[in-house]
């Protein structure tokens, strides 16, 4: 839980502080995307 209260607290600090957030808000999510598809094949195998 840690990992996502600092996940919330980086892009709380991007969406006040950097203009071109959206663009990057959009980069970080697909990351999120594939990181959690990655996660599931692996601990999941069928």
């Amino acid at each position: 839980m840690d990992s996502i209260k600092l996940l919330d607290k980086a892009i709380i600090y991007q969406q006040q502080n950097e203009q071109s957030y959206p663009a990057q808000e959009f980069l970080l999510l697909q990351l999120c995307m594939r990181v959690t598809k990655n996660l599931l094949i692996i601990l999941m195998p069928s």
